[in-house]
């Protein structure tokens, strides 16, 4: 039942009491389908952290309220999974009878800032930096592929729903709610929200790279885009009724050339993850990067919040813990 005219205008945005106890001075810095996010700075510490707020003011959290909560929720749990201490599970809170959910994370700011020239996240021209991101992005494809059974991931998402954790060194994927807002929009309902896959789809216990060819296809473009290369010959010849795969590997191969003229290896991997023949693909396990940075504490967060909260009559934060039970999908080639 859709909620009526009163009810959307009760309906305001507003930061929950315990996170602006914790912290102040926010600023924001994006917008999701579902949630605000902010840097703000700790009044304890004066470190600046990443707030999350559901926003229950959007169209799509209007409507799918409890969807849009447990998105919310699922997406914090993902991100503590793959890199642990990210999120301080001891700020997130739930208040105003469910319309308010908020939880602080390691600072981090979607690579839209660096495309909108206002920030500059990362160096897109560092092939190191460049494989990890696609090692991550698709990790997170992967779990939204099975887990999920979300289709179309990076198309829907695009590189501004990409994030970089300096503290950590990677990257992820964020706004999921979107992929269902845009299904949402040609739909008359939420059950047509989520793209069908078959029993066979589900049961499996491996993805292959195949499966994932649109999805990896997607994001090579998306690396030259932020590189502000102009691919549209490239989809245009890549689209050709007939197409001459001699043409198209020669345009790949100068493309990439111009974007990345020092790593021969970043060349090799993208060029595949081009090409017109599936079989071509790399091998999942090309893409992997070895996660070799350290692990950050949340016992700072842990204190400055604990103390805070003492001099309130209201009880201490639950102590920070590892969010722990997600399997990762597992890949093949």
């Amino acid at each position: 039942m859709l909620p009526n005219d009163d009810e959307l205008e009760e309906k305001q945005f507003t930061i929950p009491p315990k996170t602006k106890l914790l912290y102040e001075d926010f600023k924001l810095i994006a917008e999701t389908s579902t949630y605000r996010v902010f840097n703000a700075r700790a009044r304890a510490s004066r470190e600046w952290h990443t707030i999350r707020v559901l926003d229950c003011t959007t169209e799509y959290a209007t409507v799918n309220g409890d969807h849009a909560a447990t998105l919310f929720v699922q997406e914090l749990l993902w991100l503590q999974q793959r890199y642990p201490g990210s999120v301080f599970t001891n700020t997130f809170e739930i208040s105003g009878n469910g319309d308010q959910i908020a939880c602080a994370t390691l600072s981090y700011l979607p690579l839209s800032c660096q495309l909108g020239g206002t920030e500059d996240i990362i160096n897109t021209k560092d092939s190191k930096v460049i494989e990890k991101l696609m090692s991550d992005v698709l990790s997170d494809v992967g779990f939204l592929w099975k887990d999920l059974q979300l289709r179309k991931i990076v198309d829907v998402l695009g590189p501004e729903n990409i994030s970089y954790i300096k503290e950590k060194g990677r990257f992820f994927l964020g706004n999921w709610a979107k992929i269902y807002e845009k299904a949402q929009s040609k739909a008359s309902n939420l059950s047509a929200t989520t793209t069908y896959v078959s029993e066979e789809s589900k049961n499996k216990k491996f993805i292959r790279s195949q499966e994932l060819a649109e999805e990896i296809k997607t994001l090579a473009f998306a690396v030259l885009g932020m590189n502000k290369l102009d691919y549209t010959e490239l989809q245009s010849l890549l689209a050709a009724p007939n197409l001459q795969t001699s043409v198209y590997n020669v345009a790949v191969k100068s493309a990439l050339v111009e974007v990345f003229p020092d790593s021969e290896q970043l060349r090799y991997l993208l060029g595949k993850m081009l090409s017109p023949d599936l079989q071509n693909l790399p091998n999942i396990e090309e893409f992997r990067v070895k996660d070799e940075t350290t692990q950050y504490s949340c016992y700072l967060v842990y204190e400055e919040s604990k103390e805070l909260q003492d001099e309130t009559k209201g009880g201490s934060p639950n102590k920070p813990s590892t969010i722990s039970g997600i399997k990762f999908p597992i890949f093949t080639s």
